[in-house]
């Protein structure tokens, strides 16, 4: 009886998921159509200016930003991640790594708005001394990366920590030094906690906004320069949807639409890769 109800609940739990993401997707759609039905692909698309009063709604300057932002933030957020859960894993002290673990669970829960102030008043001024401005997607990388650092790291570290020691010290008797270890071993064990930090970090990089919006300096401009002003799409609908109308509003949407879709992309070639890899 009460597995009966178990199942009957955990079939109920999924058909809401699916209603409320069709609605979501609905919602989203609806919204965008006045903008598919009025502008060409190639008006909203390929153009570079983006000037709503004049009838120009290119959005190609801040999809190609937050490109560059998700993907530079993700590459850092890995690199750093695995390097550090590394050295919390095997070369800190029980005493240390159970500090650190707690620092770090702080750190994730932080909201995003207090990284963008902390990029606005420190990380700003020190990169200015090297170009002023500094606005650009540098520091948008560079805050990004640290706003997803520290939920990589506990993904990461929990992982490594799940690995039985004895592997480490068979690895170690054979002369195996921990860098042999971890790319011999415990990479392809842990490949799939890699892949969901990895996951995890880039959604929260391309869909930020409030951090995104305080250091990039909100100017629509392909990214060509690390210190030129961009405006990424999550920080173009924050900035617009407030006094945006009609067909302004719809692209608006588009936007959001478009960052839905990329998302969903982003994760169905992720998925296709990692079948092939363990196939």
């Amino acid at each position: 009886m009460i597995s009966r109800l178990l199942k009957g609940l955990s079939y109920f739990s999924a058909i809401i998921i699916l209603v409320i993401f069709a609605g979501m997707v609905f919602f989203l759609m609806s919204g965008a159509w006045p903008a598919m039905k009025h502008l060409s692909f190639t008006q909203w698309l390929l153009g570079s200016t983006w000037l709503p009063s004049a009838g120009q709604y290119s959005l190609l300057p801040m999809i190609l930003t937050s490109i560059v932002l998700g993907f530079g933030s993700l590459l850092l957020c890995m690199v750093f991640s695995i390097i550090v859960s590394i050295l919390f894993s095997q070369y800190t002290s029980p005493f240390w790594k159970k500090k650190m673990y707690s620092l770090l669970k702080i750190l994730a829960a932080i909201p995003s708005v207090v990284y963008g102030l902390w990029g606005l008043e420190h990380l700003l001024p020190v990169l200015s001394i090297f170009h002023d401005p500094a606005h650009g997607y540098l520091v948008g990388i560079m805050v990004l990366t640290v706003m997803t650092v520290p939920s990589a790291i506990l993904i990461l570290i929990s992982s490594f920590d799940s690995i039985p020691q004895k592997i480490w010290d068979e690895a170690a008797s054979l002369g195996m030094s921990k860098i042999a270890t971890f790319m011999a071993v415990i990479w392809p064990r842990s490949f799939s906690a890699m892949k969901a930090a990895g996951v995890i970090s880039f959604l929260r990089a391309i869909g930020e906004t409030i951090a995104v919006m305080l250091v990039t300096g909100n100017i629509v401009q392909f990214p060509t320069h690390p210190f030129l002003p961009v405006r990424a799409l999550t920080a173009n609908i924050a900035l617009g949807m407030g006094f945006a109308t009609e067909l302004h509003r719809s692209v608006l949407f588009l936007s959001a639409a478009l960052l839905m879709i990329f998302v969903f992309l982003f994760m169905y070639y992720l998925e296709k890769l990692m079948g092939r890899k363990n196939a």
